[in-house]
């Protein structure tokens, strides 16, 4: 491990874990260490600064893939150690949901291997509990999986005329509700809903009057002769609801790109990987969205939608809604081996939303917290009883503050700790539900002094 030269707070240090990158590929199944059965299967040990690109091309020289971030640079221990979710999460699970074995350096300097055989507790904390809180996980053994193919398909829907809100967000409701069965059909996706007057990339031209709803998703193909009418196929009755539905139909327009099969899943995901520059001040804010929320009462899902797509400039005014998951998540084998937020198990959507701010301007960055604030309270009516994904909803972007209470601790770790302010009621709840009680006795036990503080992260409420 590299000490790196930035600390956040006095007396306190931050291990950069970049050059962690251990590798070894199981062809042949793996059995966790002091376990007495060897797992069936294939399987990767990888050291946790490793990146999602390398992990992608390697695994594809044995036609093997993992669960996996959608960014080329995601490092596989922020990402496992907030459960993390994928495209291929409908499918296959949460990338959480398929860690077997962890190494990971304790509070007190103590290398252990954590599983579900020896420091069970422990095992289960760090797969879902959030970084830079329990232990330092240096190596993840998780389990491999064949390589789909892929169907890609890009849909736009938009009404490109002035005064267009009576239309646009009933008929974002009306998509949205579909996304269960859709995901229960085999698709995931990410969609972003477009309000009134937000320019669109696409359609430069078109400068006012513009929403509705674009995504990009995809299916897995059972056989190339599925292809590509299976995906085309999953759209045909939302579409023709619309069209028959819908005030001005024959002035809006869908675009439908020509459907795109990839033979792997490192083809797809060199063509679309996540290229968001990095560097934007912004306070997102988001919510879990099962069954009941997306289907009860279309005029209840709209409203939302009309609140949360007001802002002060484009940027936060549109709606991201994720989604990725579905049966994969909901039953899988391993679902209660992790503490991430059971409310993941009942999900399909994620939703979430944002509020720019300039940097340098203390009160901007106030108003936008207040706006992000009150829209978090708008779609917590939808869904009271979910929660949000504790890796990626953030007012703050923090890093680990470590005390070091014991001469022969020398240094720790973070991976980049997101979250919700501690100011903020009821936050333990609605990043990891039930499961924080048992979480906060784990910190309790592993870490009685906190030498890992973070905010807000679990056990937190004894520090300021």
């Amino acid at each position: 491990m590299i000490l790196s030269a930035v600390s956040s707070a006095p007396n306190s240090l931050s291990i950069w874990v970049h050059s962690l990158k251990d590798w070894k590929y199981h062809g042949e199944g793996f059995r966790p260490k002091r376990c007495k059965t060897t797992l069936p299967g294939t399987y990767l040990t990888a050291g946790s600064g490793s990146q999602m690109w390398d992990i992608y091309t390697r695994l594809d020289e044995m036609n093997q893939t993992i669960v996996g971030g959608g960014g080329k640079t995601v490092a596989l221990g922020g990402y496992l150690t907030g459960g993390g979710h994928s495209l291929l999460s409908p499918y296959y699970g949460m990338a959480a949901d398929h860690v077997v074995e962890i190494e990971a350096v304790t509070p007190s300097g103590e290398v252990i291997t954590a599983n579900s055989c020896q420091n069970q507790d422990l095992f289960w904390a760090i797969l879902g509990g959030g970084g830079s809180t329990f232990a330092i996980p240096t190596l993840f053994t998780l389990k491999t999986h064949p390589t789909p193919s892929l169907s890609h398909l890009n849909i736009l829907i938009i009404t490109p005329l002035p005064n267009t809100s009576s239309i646009i967000f009933p008929l974002q409701a009306y998509i949205t509700s579909q996304f269960s069965s859709l995901s229960t059909s085999g698709l995931s996706g990410y969609a972003f809903l477009l309000p009134p007057s937000t320019p669109f990339h696409l359609f430069p031209h078109i400068t006012n009057g513009i929403g509705g709803l674009f995504m990009s998703c995809v299916v897995l193909q059972s056989s190339p002769s599925s292809f590509p009418q299976d995906i085309l196929s999953l759209w045909d009755p939302i579409l023709s609801h619309i069209n028959t539905t819908f005030p001005l139909s024959a002035n809006n327009f869908t675009t439908l790109t020509i459907p795109t099969s990839y033979p792997s899943f490192l083809a797809y995901f060199a063509a679309h990987h996540d290229t968001t520059p990095a560097g934007t001040n912004i306070l997102p804010g988001g919510r879990l969205l099962d069954a009941p929320a997306l289907t009860r009462n279309l005029t209840a899902l709209s409203e939302p939608y009309t609140s949360l797509s007001r802002g002060p400039q484009p940027a936060s005014s549109i709606i991201a809604a994720h989604l990725v998951s579905g049966p994969g998540v909901h039953t899988h084998p391993n679902r209660f081996k992790t503490s991430l937020l059971p409310s993941w198990r009942t999900s399909y959507l994620r939703v979430v939303f944002g509020e720019p701010f300039p940097p340098l301007n203390e009160t901007a960055k106030s108003e936008a917290y207040a706006r992000v604030l009150g829209k978090d309270e708008v779609i917590k009516q939808l869904a009271p009883d979910t929660g949000a994904y504790m890796s990626e909803v953030r007012h703050h972007n923090l890093l680990l503050h470590i005390r070091l209470p014991h001469p022969n601790i020398r240094s720790a770790f973070t991976f980049g700790v997101r979250g919700y302010p501690i100011e903020e009621k009821g936050w333990q709840q609605r990043l990891w539900g039930e499961n924080y009680d048992r979480l906060k006795r784990i910190k309790r036990t592993v870490d009685p002094t906190d030498v890992f503080w973070c905010t807000p992260c679990v056990g937190n409420e004894r520090w300021k």
